[in-house]
C-alpha cells in the first residue's frame, strides 16, 4: 500500500487496533504494519510511542524498514518523537506526507489528521523498504505529486505479475493493479497493447521487496518492482492514468502507483 493510499484510507478516521488505552498515535503505525506486513501484535516496550524507535531492533516490524535521516524525508516515512519534544511532550509517532505529518491523537484530535509538527525532538525515522532505494534525492526538488507531461516519476510499490503474455519470449506481463485490466481480459487478449508491460526493467522480488535469486517470472505468483525513473509523456485525467515509455514501449498505468521525483 502506498503512502497516498494509506492516507486516503485513514484520514479522518480513528482506530484502536490493540484495544489498549483508546485511540493512540501508535495505533495508526500498528495499522500500517498490519495491512502491509500482517504484523501488529507488539508493544512499545516503555509504554509510550518513543519506545517504537528505542526498542525497534527487537520488534517484528523492524525488518521491513530502513533507518533514514530526518533531513531527507519522503512521503511514507515514519517519524518518532522523544518524550518532552516541543510539539509532542508525551512522545509521538506519525507518517510524513506532503510536507506535514499524518497521525492520530495529535493537536488534541483523536482521529487521523495531517498537520505541521516541529521536527525538534525526532529520535529517528523509519522508511518502508518498499519505498526505499528508488528516489534520486538530488532531483526530487520541486516534486508536488501533481503529475504533468514531463514529470519525472518512478513506480511506487511492489506489484504482482498477474499474467505473462504468450509467447513468453515477448517479455511482457499484465498487472491488474497497475492498469485496471482484469485477469480474464488479459487472458482472452481483450486489452490494448499499451496494457502489456515490458518485463526487462522490473526486478522479481518477494512481497517485502527482496530480490529473488532466479529472476524468472511466473504468472500469478511473481512480484516485481522497478526503480527506474521515467518521464510522463501524456496524462489522462478521467482515468487518472499516465503514459510512460518503458523499454521503448508506451504503456498506460494508474498515476496512483507513480511517485513524482521532479516536475521536469
Amino acid at each position: 500500500m502506498t503512502a497516498k493510499e494509506f492516507y486516503n484510507q485513514q484520514v479522518g478516521k480513528a482506530v484502536d487496533i490493540d484495544y489498549a488505552y483508546g485511540v493512540q498515535c501508535v495505533d495508526l503505525f500498528k495499522l500500517f504494519t498490519k495491512v502491509n506486513y500482517n504484523v501488529w501484535q507488539y508493544n512499545c516496550g516503555n509504554g509510550i510511542a518513543s519506545g517504537l524507535w528505542l526498542n525497534r531492533k527487537s520488534k517484528p516490524y523492524y525488518k521491513y524498514f530502513d533507518e533514514v535521516s530526518v533531513d531527507n524525508l519522503q512521503d511514507g516515512d515514519w517519524c518518532f518523537w522523544n518524550k518532552g519534544s516541543k510539539d509532542c511532550p508525551d512522545s509521538h509517532v506519525a507518517m510524513y506526507y506532503q510536507g506535514k505529518f499524518f497521525g492520530q491523537n495529535q493537536a488534541s484530535v483523536k482521529a487521523a489528521t495531517l498537520i505541521n509538527i516541529d521536527k525538534q525532538g525526532i529520535l529517528g525515522v523509519l522508511r518502508p523498504k518498499m519505498y526505499q532505494g528508488t528516489i534520486d534525492q538530488g532531483t526530487a526538488t520541486g516534486a508536488d505529486q501533481l503529475l504533468f507531461v514531463g514529470s519525472k516519476v518512478r513506480f511506487n510499490g511492489i506489484f504482482k505479475a498477474d499474467i505473462l503474455k504468450s509467447p513468453v519470449s515477448s517479455n511482457l506481463f499484465g498487472c491488474t493493479q497497475l492498469t485496471g485490466v482484469s485477469f480474464a481480459d488479459y487472458k482472452a487478449e481483450r486489452c490494448k497493447s499499451y496494457h502489456w508491460i515490458p518485463t526487462g526493467p522490473f526486478t522479481e522480488c518477494d512481497k517485502n521487496g527482496n530480490a529473488t535469486k532466479d529472476q524468472r517470472l511466473t504468472g500469478r505468483q511473481s512480484y516485481v518492482k522497478n526503480d527506474t525513473i521515467y518521464t510522463v509523456k501524456e496524462i489522462d485525467i478521467p482515468t487518472n492514468s499516465a503514459k510512460l515509455n518503458v523499454n521503448g514501449r508506451d504503456v498506460w498505468v494508474f498515476s496512483t502507483y507513480l511517485y513524482e521525483v521532479a516536475n521536469s
